[in-house]
């Protein structure tokens, strides 16, 4: 793989944080 170990594990932890903060903010807005 051209890409490093320990950037893909970076990428994708960074990654599942946007969506983490993405749902977090979508359900504060979803008040049912």
């Amino acid at each position: 793989m051209a890409i490093s170990t320990p950037m893909l594990v970076t990428f994708c932890v960074y990654i599942f944080g946007m969506i983490l903060i993405g749902f977090i903010a979508w359900r504060s807005t979803q008040k049912l």
